[in-house]
């Protein structure tokens, strides 16, 4: 019989709360005299799944921390779909010197497993009473600020090769869009992402699958690019089934967040790629514990898009409002009504299935329209016929300042009441089509999503 296999997969962290984090890498001793914060995660191994509760206990130098209690739900296992949880050692707990922080997962063996061995992970921590030190903020200026986002309208709007053809032909674009998602990432939240807890790696696309393969099975030595998609696509054969992400994707490394993508695409479509992953990366910072995995899969991951996605709108809104121009339209051709159409109706459809980026976006335009929050969305899109880069932003905030049992409540709810939310929503959108755009003077083909899509 298969039994079910816990496992801690992140290594126990901790840090002040409050402060400013250090360099990638880098352990910073804990202050005695602030709160300190400590993450861990770990997740289910087996693909058995049980409908039950179980423990884990947290402890310090020995003694008792805390106790939490975690529910299993319908994919609570691998890499991708573990649980998270958070406790606080309060200021003064600890005198200065080398503490342990100890996780036991299911503390009074409720549950049968496989291997009862790899339940405890224990990790030495430093306290110390000297003050923190705080690395200095990255601050830009306008003219800083214009010269990063020049080159996405010197030639690169135009640009039909991908980015790692580019590269091969001597001309690597990377920076530049590292750049211009600096500027943007910096006009939305205030703060350059580079002084982020942030590992990004932009890979071609054979190193991207090849990632994935060894992430699943070890090494792909000796495998063609063919086979290793085949690979990662059939669900079955990765012991980490939805672990295949096709572009990009973002996860927890200790305490920082990583993004893994490849340039196998325009580089406009590389961009936007990588700021829709750099919302990932600001709700993770601002609120690492929104989701900790007590949620069904399709809740945790949902409401994860409808903030990247958000913040994907607010960021390109920025930018047309930062540099006073326009990112384009649509004309309003039978054509471009159809796409819109076949795009609501393809996400809602998917929302109906469960799937992420489905639920994103039909969390998107209930929000807009039914304005739960009562922050004036509706009323903003009814005026403007869509909502400014600051709106997107407070939306993507709202979304991100929920708690995991507020985050169900408010799925079941929107969800349970969007009734024709997809013609409504067509209705705002097809009034963006315009009437007197010739076509060739429409925007990049790649900006209709963010632009037409998000409220």
């Amino acid at each position: 019989m298969s039994l079910l296999a816990f496992r801690a997969h992140r290594p126990i962290t901790a840090f002040p709360r409050g402060a400013l984090r250090g360099p990638l890498g880098e352990t910073l001793p804990l202050p005695t005299t602030a709160d300190a914060i400590v993450d861990f995660r770990f997740s289910n191994e087996s693909p058995v799944n049980v409908d039950a509760t179980f423990s884990i206990q947290l402890y310090l130098d020995g003694w008792p921390l805390e106790l939490q209690e975690f529910k299993f739900h319908d994919l609570n296992y691998g890499h991708a779909n573990g649980w998270n949880a958070r406790v606080v050692v309060p200021a003064g707990t600890v005198q200065p010197g080398m503490h342990t922080v100890t996780m036991v997962i299911d503390p009074f063996e409720e549950v049968m497993e496989s291997n009862e061995s790899d339940n405890v992970y224990t990790r030495t921590l430093e306290w110390s009473d000297a003050p923190s030190p705080a690395a200095p903020a990255t601050t830009y200026t306008d003219t800083q600020l214009r010269s990063m986002l020049a080159p996405l309208f010197n030639g690169m709007l135009e640009e039909r090769r991908t980015v790692e053809e580019l590269a091969a032909e001597g001309h690597d674009l990377k920076p530049a869009i590292q750049d211009i998602a600096d500027a943007v990432y910096y006009l939305v939240t205030g703060k350059s992402y580079r002084d982020e807890r942030l590992f990004l790696v932009m890979a071609p696309y054979s190193d991207y699958v090849s990632e994935h393969v060894t992430q699943c099975f070890g090494s792909p030595a000796g495998m063609s690019l063919r086979d290793l998609e085949y690979l990662l696509s059939e669900s079955h054969v990765c012991t980490k089934p939805g672990f295949w992400h096709p572009s990009a994707y973002t996860i927890d490394l200790f305490d920082y967040g990583a993004i893994f993508m490849h340039t196998r695409s325009n580089p406009v479509r590389v961009l936007l790629r990588l700021i829709h992953e750099l919302g990932h990366v600001h709700q993770r910072l601002m609120y690492p514990l929104q989701v900790r995995g007590n949620l069904p899969v399709s809740h945790q991951l949902g409401i994860k898009e409808a903030e990247a996605q958000t913040f994907e709108a607010a960021a390109l809104r920025r930018i047309e409002g930062f540099l006073g121009v326009s990112l384009g339209g649509y004309a309003n051709t039978s054509e471009n009504a159809d796409r819109l159409t076949q795009g609501v109706e393809y996400w809602s459809t998917q929302a109906e299935e469960k799937q992420e980026h489905g639920i994103g976006y039909v969390l998107m335009w209930l929000t807009a329209l039914e304005d739960p929050s009562e922050l004036g969305f509706r009323e903003e899109l009814e005026t403007n016929g869509r909502l400014s880069s600051q709106a997107s932003y407070e939306m993507f905030k709202f979304f991100a300042g929920m708690d995991e049992n507020e985050v169900w409540a408010f799925i079941d709810d929107m969800l349970g009441t969007k009734g024709d939310i997809a013609e409504r929503y067509k209705a705002v959108a097809r009034s963006r089509l315009i009437s007197d755009l010739e076509p060739d003077e429409e925007a990049h083909f790649d900006f209709f999503r963010p632009i037409m899509l998000t409220p």
